[in-house]
């Protein structure tokens, strides 16, 4: 328990003032740590009352030192009235009285000093000590060692006292409860005598009766009417109170009937208020259900439009493309049969009228053929747009267009290389009949034969395709697209690692993704293909909160597979509360059209 410092008083005589300094000197380290508090005459003020105010501060303190030296021992003030005032403080108890001789005195002769224990050390004058310091250390030890009797002396006297105090209460509280018990059990015996009392009456009282029965048979009939009327009046009173309780029992019924039908009428009120709030919650969410359905259909329309309109688009690129190299297998082969005419002039004087359709090119191919050739493309494209309907195209008659087209591009293979060998063989037979007329000419030109130079032509076509097939599967850039937005770039970087199995692509599919979250242009898409690599740690570290995160932004934005991959998240804390919140995210997505959703929803029930 923290205390005060102890209040400290110096008696000194003035010539002794150099002394006194070097004393509080010695005991400023008590001052700064709060053990003491000194007080000396120095410290009174011009205009006050010294003497009033020595014997004051002097009456308050709890530590005097006492500098005694020839000054002080031969000071009448100091002898008489300080050391006396000083001797009344020690002798209540209240104070301590530490002599310190300073010089060489006759301080024996003063009883004071000589029945006290003083300071330095057997009492050697400070003067005579070879070091003053040593000296003044030594004091302040033994004043140190006082301070802390007086101080532990004075926590015991204040446990003492709180320990007094507790007695008291503790004293108080048992006499208190001692008061009430007794005063209880007074209040117990005043009721029993009152009961026996009042019992004692109506003893007494029925064997009055009883007796007067048996002294007034006399009087039996009066007593008989007065019974009688006694009884009516009994009657009609209690037939008085009977109706007043009858009243009181109405009343009450009545008002219990009104306060039920008043509970009743607030619990059906609190249950058709709660029924309204259910229907208006039902309509909210059956009306959100109804506008995701909405969105979903509509998105489905919209993609198919979009699908129509490419797949139309790509119809039209053919039909195109086949009218183009119809035009130029007709110039070619106008050239062809012009050349043909040309060559037979001059040996039959003319064009055979037959030559046009009958002129024989490599692998027997005729313009005739070639026009057939394309007409039968123009058949092929035909029917795939025939087989292609409003309402999309069933696996059966998709697997017929596919086999059409497949054979139309065979078709138009056939007819370039057939194009291709009628020039090359139109080149050939012009450079035989008309050789060129220099002495170079020889018999060793090496003719490359059609066929052979086409089949290298394909090797190398094809090498080179497997080559750049290589390099693009390499390469996470959209060469084919035009601008493409950093989520496109993303999400084709995503599908190239799911059908490579290469980890460089999930992390420059986490990047692009990561960028086109940081510049707001994410879609729910995007945001589930980040958070199934974070979820799998795809493409770099796994990370559990950024894929909550990415699940919740798809989720929020509609996506179907986002809602399932959260709702996958909240089944994996296998909570009851996370599986009812899953439950109900796996149903939206099942409504979205998300087939993923649909298993895990039955395989959960």
């Amino acid at each position: 328990m923290a205390q005060n410092p102890l209040k400290t008083f110096i008696i000194y005589a003035r010539k002794d003032e150099e002394h006194k300094d070097d004393l509080m000197l010695h005991l400023s380290p008590l001052v700064r740590a709060k053990m003491i508090e000194i007080w000396h005459d120095r410290e009174i003020i011009a205009g006050g009352e010294w003497n009033s105010l020595i014997k004051e501060k002097l009456s308050n303190s709890d530590l005097i030192l006492i500098l005694v030296t020839v000054h002080s021992l031969n000071s009448d003030y100091i002898q008489q009235d300080e050391i006396e005032t000083a001797l009344f403080r020690v002798q209540s108890g209240a104070a301590k009285i530490i002599p310190i001789i300073v010089s060489p005195c006759a301080w024996e002769l003063v009883p004071i000093f000589r029945d006290m224990q003083g300071l330095p050390t057997d009492m050697l004058p400070v003067i005579k000590w070879k070091h003053k310091e040593e000296a003044w250390h030594d004091v302040t030890k033994g004043v140190i060692a006082t301070v802390e009797a007086i101080r532990k002396e004075k926590e015991e006297i204040e446990n003492e006292r709180l320990l007094l105090i507790e007695n008291e209460r503790l004293e108080k509280e048992r006499m208190l409860r001692e008061k009430v018990e007794a005063e209880e059990r007074l209040k117990q015996e005043a009721q029993l005598k009152e009961q026996k009392r009042l019992e004692k009456i109506e003893s007494d009282k029925k064997e009055k009766e009883r007796l007067e029965k048996l002294e007034s048979d006399g009087k039996e009939r009066e007593r008989l009417e007065k019974i009688e009327a006694d009884r009516k009046e009994k009657e009609r009173l209690e037939k008085l109170e009977s109706d007043r309780k009858e009243k009181v029992r109405i009343e009450k019924l009545e008002s219990d009937r009104k306060e039920r039908e008043r509970l009743e009428k607030i619990e059906a009120d609190r249950k058709e208020k709660e029924r309204l709030e259910k229907l208006e919650s039902d309509k909210k969410e059956r009306e959100r259900l109804e506008k995701i359905e909405s969105d979903r259909k509509e998105r489905e329309r919209l993609e198919k439009l979009e699908s129509d309109r490419k797949e139309r688009e790509r119809f039209e690129k053919l039909e195109s493309d086949r009218k183009e190299r119809k035009r130029l297998e007709q110039i070619e082969a106008d050239r062809i049969a012009k050349a043909e005419r040309e060559k037979k002039a001059p040996y039959s004087g003319g064009i055979s009228p037959s030559s046009e359709s009958t002129s024989p090119t490599l692998f027997g191919m005729n313009r005739t053929m070639v026009i057939s050739g394309g007409v039968g493309l123009l058949l092929i494209l035909v029917l795939s747009i025939y087989f292609g309907g409003k309402n999309g195209i069933d696996e059966e008659r998709k697997k017929v267009i596919e086999d059409s087209l497949a054979n139309a591009a065979m078709t138009q293979k056939a007819i370039q290389d057939s194009i291709v060998n009628v020039a090359k063989l139109k080149r050939l037979e012009d450079s035989i009949a008309n050789p060129p007329k220099t002495p170079e000419n020889k018999e060793n030109v090496v003719v490359i034969p059609p066929v052979k130079a086409e089949q290298a032509k394909v090797g190398e076509n094809k090498k080179e395709t497997k080559t750049s097939k290589v390099t693009a599967d390499k390469s996470p850039k959209l060469e084919d697209w035009e601008n493409p937005s950093i989520l496109d770039k993303g999400k084709h970087a995503f599908e190239k690692a799911r059908s490579s199995k290469d980890n460089a692509y999930y992390a420059k599919s986490r990047q692009y993704l990561e960028e086109a979250k940081t510049a707001k242009t994410i879609d729910g898409e995007g945001a589930y293909m980040l958070s199934f690599m974070y979820n799998l740690g795809l493409g770099g570290a796994k990370d559990l909160n950024k894929a909550w995160e990415n699940a919740a932004i798809s989720d929020q934005k509609g996506w179907p597979q986002g809602k399932y991959q959260h709702a996958k998240l909240y089944l994996g804390k296998k909570t009851k509360n996370d599986s009812i919140i899953a439950k109900g995210k796996l149903s939206e997505a099942k409504i979205l059209g998300s087939t993923d959703a649909t298993k895990l929803l039955s395989q959960l029930k």
